[in-house]
């Protein structure tokens, strides 16, 4: 009698198309900075060909944050959810919810400025930032799912009861740096998911079945990145030590495509799905393009329902599953009764996916 949890609306930070970037400006500000790909020779023609699948992405100015974002994503959110259920109100919300891969301040948390600043009622919802990773969106929402059962039954609640998940990311922007190839690779976005809990009976819809992992041996494959405050990174930038030769890139790429796939293959069994005979939809991480639909394919999905963005917005961190989903429902892609598999994955290492029934 844990009650049923469903997405009853999700939203997002929209571009402006004036700060959209293709390729063919990004090999300039590279080649600005010391960095020249046309020298790799034939077959490295990013500008037409794309990077891994990418050929545009969202950068927005430096004094946009990835907080900034995420207000804009939960506006957005607000009027989302009070189209998709007119008992809807603000102060119904009881679990906020966030993370970022590139937060503009550790301290006050971004879950908790948003709160209240959104119009939540004082010492009323329970806000978080989960862990600063590529997962942190998925993981966010298996916290909210399990957090809002809990509150249902501790405190006896027999109505309705509404949580957000809402991300930002500037780390095209900010938390990147145009002196590697890697400069191609992320954009900015924020997104903004509405879950509604009816307490009582399980229905057949909604989040069915989840799995948070961590696989803490893999820890050094993203140390390269450089975030923290760790003495060793100070008087770096974000990024400072990927360069041309870090670690970040190839080792995780095959730890993508070897552990965590077989890590996603066995959940998916454990939720009785055949994502090739049954309507089934992989919403994951967007490494690059061509990365996200390998992982798909691994996965063992159909192509045509690994649903990815990642062409028009590049690598968007934490957000991207949520973005992909965003865009599908948008769409109008995904039907009542289809099956939703939201994947996250990254951090080092560590592993988030959410098993829902499109309602």
């Amino acid at each position: 009698m844990l009650g049923t949890t469903e997405i009853i609306a999700t939203a997002e930070a929209e571009p402006l198309a004036s700060e959209m970037v293709c390729n063919a400006e990004m090999v300039r500000i590279l080649k600005e900075n010391g960095i020249d790909l046309g020298q790799r020779g034939v077959g490295y023609d990013i500008p037409i060909k794309g990077f891994h699948g990418i050929h545009s992405r969202w950068l927005v100015p430096p004094t946009v944050t990835s907080h900034k974002l995420a207000l804009e994503a939960g506006r957005n959110l607000i009027e989302a959810m009070l189209a998709a259920d007119p008992a809807f109100d603000v102060t119904k919300v009881r679990v906020v919810h966030g993370g970022s891969s590139s937060p503009d301040k550790i301290f006050p948390g971004s879950s908790n400025r948003t709160q209240g600043s959104l119009g939540i009622p004082a010492a009323f919802a329970e806000a978080r930032d989960v862990s600063p990773g590529c997962h942190s969106a998925v993981d966010g929402l298996i916290l909210l799912h399990r957090s809002l059962q809990c509150i249902a039954v501790e405190e006896k609640i027999t109505t309705p009861l509404y949580g957000w998940l809402i991300n930002g990311e500037s780390i095209g922007s900010s938390a990147n740096q145009p002196d590697s190839s890697n400069y191609l690779l992320w954009g900015c976005g924020a997104t903004g998911l509405g879950a509604r809990h009816t307490p009582g009976r399980s229905k057949k819809i909604g989040i069915r079945r989840t799995k948070a992992f961590s696989d803490g041996q893999f820890a050094d494959l993203t140390e390269s990145i450089g975030m923290g405050c760790d003495p060793s990174y100070l008087g770096l930038k974000p990024n400072g030590i990927m360069g041309e030769n870090g670690c970040y890139g190839r080792e995780v790429q095959d730890y993508i495509r070897g552990p965590m796939v077989e890590q996603l293959k066995m959940f998916i069994a454990s939720c009785e799905i055949d994502p090739k005979k049954n309507k089934a939809w992989l919403f994951g991480h967007n490494p690059t393009f061509n990365g996200a639909k390998i992982f798909g394919e691994l996965s063992g999905f159909l192509d045509e329902r690994v649903h990815t963005v990642a062409a028009e917005r590049a690598n968007t961190s934490s957000t991207s599953p949520i973005i992909n989903y965003h865009d599908a429902r948008k769409r109008q892609l995904i039907n009542p009764g289809d099956h939703v598999f939201l994947v996250g994955y990254g951090t080092g290492m560590a592993g988030a996916f959410v098993y829902l029934i499109e309602s």
